[in-house]
């Protein structure tokens, strides 16, 4: 088989072979010299497929080249742009298609990536696991199954994860010095604590490890050592001396800024400019989360004379999904949300009862000289999203590097909270569990910082 290189080379040379063909026939008048250049053009195509040697060029040592999702949707984006051009054949679209087709069988068959290992000794084996494993072969073995996955729902799959890889790392340090990692007694806990100090780890790896031993050993139904005092005496100290001051917190988004993107942002006809706009107004009026943004649907969406309603389906802090719903006003401000809501829906013609994501990548079409939604309903990403609200800021003279997705957030919230809301209504709007939360989301006026000691009598 060619190597993926190869078969790249080969790929982006009968690209550039069209895209000239393709020149040069817009600027030819007459139908005979397009037809003869795109004649000459397949023909010099084929010869390259035919007559290029592979075995010529390859490596001494045999290397792997795994193509990447990212390298197929290229390829795939640049076949879809030139085989919509008007002077590209039927024919050498077929010979485009085939080697995508060529690339995308070599992914599918491509080595797995090799994941961290877990120790053997997690086969839930101990205790109340006994009495489950004997009815693993019986006529309720697929209830008794079932079990672990049901414990493992209990926790977000970030979570799992995060918990994987820490326990990795503990099992791995402990085959080192020869200590048994599961069950782990509360002194080699201790010790790897004490190895994590000295290796200067951040206070936060300290604890997502102590939460990953916790699980393992709360799962396997073992006797759990971070429940000791001498793990907690000792996790307490490791924080206290990998503390560091917090100095990444984002700013807030005001409303002064949202204006001025506004005003950079001033084509109603440019759908990028609509979604812009949109990320900026939902997100800080509705209090929204970066995921709860991404995942909004059109079916969410419920518009009334006065207000517009957007169910959450889930989110953060629903974590046994009871949904949520956000409702914001109708204004009749230069940055109403329902305005520009509305507008973005229309442009980007997604229906309201439609059930797609409204938040999506755009594709530009040259001829119509606009840009129109991918049909393929798939959601930004976080850094997509991030990536869009960083360059509107930048735009504007902001610096990029001050504000996150969360800004928009932590603005609103800010707004509202100097704008003397209701406690009760601000948490239900923000959707906090707590009032710690939500108070770590507001940044205080200075009025409202020095009407405390304004008002002591002094």
């Amino acid at each position: 088989m060619v190597g993926t290189s190869l078969e790249s080379t080969r790929m982006t040379l009968s690209l550039t072979i069209l895209k000239t063909a393709n020149a040069c026939g817009r600027q030819s008048r007459g139908p005979n010299v397009r037809g003869l250049i795109l004649t000459l053009t397949a023909i010099l195509f084929v010869a390259i497929a035919v007559n290029f040697n592979p075995q010529e060029y390859r490596p001494t040592r045999e290397t792997s080249m795994p193509t990447t999702q990212s390298t197929l949707r290229s390829e795939s984006n640049r076949i879809n742009a030139f085989t919509a051009m008007p002077s590209v054949t039927g024919a050498s679209t077929a010979l485009l298609r085939e080697e995508l087709k060529a690339l995308q069988n070599q992914q599918q068959h491509k080595r797995p990536r090799v994941q961290p290992q877990i120790d053997s000794n997690l086969s839930l084996s101990h205790s109340h696991w006994n009495e489950l494993n004997i009815h693993m072969d019986g006529p309720i073995a697929l209830l008794a199954r079932q079990i672990p996955s049901l414990i493992d729902a209990s926790k977000s799959d970030s979570t799992l994860r995060k918990y994987k890889t820490y326990f990795s790392k503990f099992q791995n340090w402990c085959k080192m010095y020869d200590l048994d990692s599961l069950p782990a007694s509360a002194s080699t806990v201790s010790l790897y604590i004490s190895f994590l100090v000295q290796a200067n780890s951040s206070s936060s790896v300290l604890t997502a490890t102590i939460y990953a031993i916790q699980w393992y050993h709360d799962k396997n139904l073992f006797p759990n050592p971070c429940y000791e005092k001498l793990v907690k005496l000792t996790a307490e100290g490791g924080r206290r001396i990998l503390a560091k001051p917090f100095v990444n917190k984002k700013e807030p988004i005001t409303i002064d800024i949202i204006e001025k993107i506004f005003k950079s942002k001033n084509d109603m006809d440019n759908l990028c400019h609509l979604r812009t706009r949109l990320i900026c107004v939902l997100g800080y009026a509705g209090f929204f989360r970066a995921s709860e943004l991404c995942s909004i649907k059109s079916s969410d969406i419920k518009f009334h004379d006065e207000y517009v309603e957007i169910k959450i389906r889930s989110s953060k802090t629903d974590i046994y999904r009871r949904g949520n719903s956000v409702h914001i006003a109708k204004s009749n401000s230069p940055f109403c949300p329902y305005q520009c809501l509305k507008d973005y829906l229309r442009l980007a013609d997604i229906r309201t009862h439609a059930d797609e994501f409204i938040f999506r990548s755009v594709r530009f079409f040259r001829n119509s000289r606009s840009y129109k939604l991918s049909l393929a309903d798939k959601p930004l990403s976080y850094t997509s999203m991030r990536e869009i609200f960083l360059r509107a800021l930048s735009e504007v003279g902001e610096e990029p590097r001050k504000f996150g997705l969360h800004s928009l957030r932590s603005g609103g919230a800010t707004a509202a909270a100097n704008a003397d809301i209701p406690d009760r209504l601000f948490k239900a709007h923000g959707r906090w569990r707590s009032e710690t939360a939500k108070d770590g989301y507001v940044k205080d006026n200075i009025n409202n910082i020095l009407s405390v000691s304004k008002n002591l009598g002094l």
